[in-house]
């Protein structure tokens, strides 16, 4: 049995002298009776006369639930039960002043439940009986098998949405903005927690290509581009819109990680009493007869978590050494060594951790060298909290929309990004004219050799000059009318390039910035306006001449320039480049200096760093180079200063600049989150910060950290993990000669 909204209160005027409501807020009276309807139910269900119900025999025990003030409140149908439900509300009316409403309340109950039952528990509560919770907070409260029928006011509002805006009256790229910001947002709400019929998300897709496309009740018009490419990324060809399946199953997948990492929340309590499976790693996301739809959903996407989980080893106790994603470039150790035992597969880190260090010794006999390097420069487990579950999609490690998107796209789809789109999407013009060089590049124009094609009409030639077919590098560069255009507009001389059959090599050359003849706005313009200029003449029987496009062209770059200066004037350009000298910089008398650098190779692929401790007058103290065996950037940057750190402790210091051209690895160093794939490593660096001694971390640029540059490159030839050098060699001797006679190289600085 569930009462429904409860939390509806009618105001007899009678204040308690015994308890005063207190304003919270806005809702702070509401609010305090609630507080006082939870404690009543709360006491009535410690001492055993409100019996909650129970959706599985592990799940929480449900009695009631509070969201502002409205109240659901769940129980036994009985009439005993009943009985006890209406003594909490004469006692919370007794002691609040306040009234239920009910009239504005509902019951539902379960289908074992027997009319007679019904009949007379309605009759106790005083409270009339719904086969149909309706609506909550705009999302329909789902009781059994779901339809296109149950989300017709989803339907409705974006048909609503739709017939405000004349379509017609909008160019491309206006369709295109308001499909991305407004039509495809309106059914976001509702998918966060429901998962929506196949029948409902394709009229979705299917109103909004046609929006984009001009299409209206009164007729259809034609689709240039399919749906799948337009749904690829902008770097991949599409416009970046979202597939609306697709985008549901990322709101379960969000679904699925929150109830992996948030475990103790009520609902997901609730479901993984219901329908998770435990085994001796835990539990798992099990399918099962008659699921609801939201667990319909979570098991949908649930073969997608596995992939999309990392660790961050805490204590080592729960993320498996061999099997599990917990090296900083995420690779499987199991995947370099077959036919280990299952009992090996699932041992936890920390049982591979011996005297305080990795056992590298027993791993060289499984793994390959760089592998076992890795593993040794990964901080041992030492914290007592346990390992964390992190995304390994997003680079802070948390869950984003984006991501989880992308993740159930790349299933349906493979990457094919090229530089072309990024230039279109950047380049200094109109949003339209852009629009119009997506299709351009897509050689998807509507000319008459496109018409012919779709068989809309049998004439396919250019009707400026004549020949058999009118294509879509033809109506911009090739037809005589449209290149004595453009030669007169690149003076006569065009580039090297301006002959290329290919549309998009010709169209990137251009608008990339690469001719020193004519700018990306103007060449953009131009195309534009040849394009328009051709529909004039079929449609409206209009020719400019070579003088007024060229005219018009220019106008044009002008004024998309004089937008573009206003913008900067407004929201700023970063400043600009000052040409500044960089060098070394000593430390403050009494202190020494740590400079410390990481570095990556792609050919063979490996991480290394290194670093120097040095006095205030620039003397050699000591130095290290680090095999970091393979990983990130970032990993490299953030283990150099550990290593730096340990080098400069060991010597005795205890006033220390540590420079570092990281500014990322010194932002995650001041602010990190538990979730950041990178938090052990920050982690191990603040336990050496909050040793008893001063440490300043700066930023250097690179110019000023040769040293450790050179110290870097040389640690990809180094025999072990960490490399302590007690005296420098003849190249580290030329580069501290360097910084010791003070020379500095210019670099160009963005100014504030």
């Amino acid at each position: 049995m569930c009462m429904e909204r409860l939390g509806h209160i009618i105001d007899d005027s009678v204040r308690s002298g015994r308890w005063q409501p207190i304003r919270l807020s806005n809702t702070g009276p509401a609010l305090s009776h609630s507080f006082f309807a939870d404690d009543l139910i709360d006491d009535s269900v410690r001492s055993g006369r409100w019996q909650p119900i129970r959706l599985s025999n592990t799940g929480p025990a449900l009695s009631h639930c509070f969201f502002a003030d409205d109240l659901i409140i769940f129980g036994e149908a009985s009439v005993s039960q009943a009985q006890k439900i209406n003594a909490c509300f004469e006692r919370f009316g007794a002691s609040s002043g306040q009234q239920i409403s009910k009239p504005k309340s509902r019951i539902y109950f379960s289908a074992n439940v027997t009319d007679t039952q019904r009949q007379s528990l309605g009759q106790e509560l005083g409270i009339p009986e719904t086969t149909n919770l309706g609506r909550y907070l705009g999302v329909p409260v789902i009781h059994g098998r779901v339809s296109k029928a149950t989300f017709t006011d989803l339907i409705d509002r974006i048909d609503r949405r739709l017939a405000g805006w004349k379509a017609a009256s909008l160019s491309l790229a206006g369709r295109i903005t308001l499909a991305q910001s407004v039509i495809s947002s309106l059914p976001a709400y509702t998918m966060q927690t429901t998962l929506l019929p196949a029948s409902v998300c394709d009229y979705i897709d299917k109103k909004i290509r046609a929006f984009i496309w001009g299409s209206t009740e009164q007729g259809r018009k034609v689709h240039l581009i399919d749906w799948e490419t337009i749904c690829r990324p902008k770097e991949e060809g599409g416009l970046g819109l979202r597939d609306s399946t697709r985008t549901n199953e990322a709101y379960m997948l969000k679904i699925a990680w929150r109830m992996l990492t948030k475990p103790n929340d009520l609902w997901a309590r609730v479901l993984r009493g219901k329908y998770g499976k435990q085994t001796e790693e835990g539990w798992t996301f099990r399918s099962k007869e008659r699921l609801s739809n939201l667990w319909r959903g979570v098991m949908r996407v649930a073969h997608l978590i596995e992939g999309a989980t990392a660790w961050n080893v805490r204590n080592g106790k729960v993320a498996r050494f061999w099997s599990d994603r917990w090296l900083d470039d995420e690779v499987i150790l199991s995947d370099h060594e077959s036919g280990l035992a299952p009992e090996v597969c699932n041992m936890p880190v920390i049982d591979f951790v011996l005297n305080g260090e990795g056992n590298l010794e027993y791993l060289r006999q499984y793994l390959p060298p760089t592998l076992v390097l890795q593993v040794g420069s990964h901080p041992v487990p030492t914290e007592e909290a346990d390992d964390v579950r992190v995304w390994r999609f997003s680079e802070r490690g948390e869950f984003t929309l984006r991501t989880a998107y992308e993740l159930t796209e790349r299933e349906a789809s493979t990457t094919n990004v090229q530089s072309v789109w990024r230039t279109i999407w950047k380049a200094p013009t109109m949003q339209r004219v852009r629009s119009f060089l997506w299709l351009m590049n897509h050689d998807r124009l509507f000319t008459n050799a496109e018409r012919g094609r779709r068989h809309l009409t049998t004439k396919k030639g250019c009707k400026i000059c004549g020949v058999d077919l009118e294509t879509t590098i033809h109506v911009v560069r090739d037809c005589p009318f449209e290149r004595a255009t453009l030669a007169e507009m690149l003076g006569g001389e065009p580039d090297s390039l301006f002959f290329e059959p290919d549309v998009k090599r010709w169209s990137h050359y251009y608008l990339s910035g690469k001719s020193q003849i004519i700018d990306s706005t103007l060449f953009a313009g131009v195309c534009w306006l040849l394009w328009k200029n051709q529909n004039g003449l079929i449609f409206r029987s209009e020719l400019k001449t070579h003088t007024q496009i060229q005219f018009q062209a220019k106008q044009l770059r002008e004024q998309i320039l004089k937008a573009f200066e206003k913008e900067r004037n407004i929201f700023g350009d970063g400043g600009l480049r000052v040409r500044c000298e960089i060098g070394w910089q000593p430390p403050a008398p009494g202190w020494v200096c740590v400079n410390t650098d990481g570095s990556v190779n792609s050919f063979p692929e490996s991480t290394a760093c290194g670093g120097i401790v040095r006095g205030d007058d620039g003397r050699f103290i000591r130095a290290f180079t680090a095999n970091l065996g393979g990983g990130s950037i970032t990993r490299a940057e953030l283990t150099r200063i550990v290593y730096g750190l340990k080098l400069a402790w060991e010597e005795g210091a205890r006033k220390v600049v540590l420079q570092t051209d990281s500014a990322t690895a010194k932002s995650l160093i001041e602010t990190v989150s538990p979730n950041h794939p990178h938090y052990t490593r920050v982690a191990e660096i603040q336990r050496w910060l909050d040793r008893p001694w001063t440490v300043r971390i700066d930023h250097v640029y690179r110019e000023a950290n040769y040293v450790a540059d050179h110290l870097a490159s040389v640690g990809h030839s180094a025999p072990t993990v960490y490399h302590i050098i007690n005296s420098p060699s003849s190249n580290l001797a030329y580069w501290l000669y360097y910084d010791t006679l003070g020379i500095q190289t210019p670099r160009l600085i963005r100014t504030e």
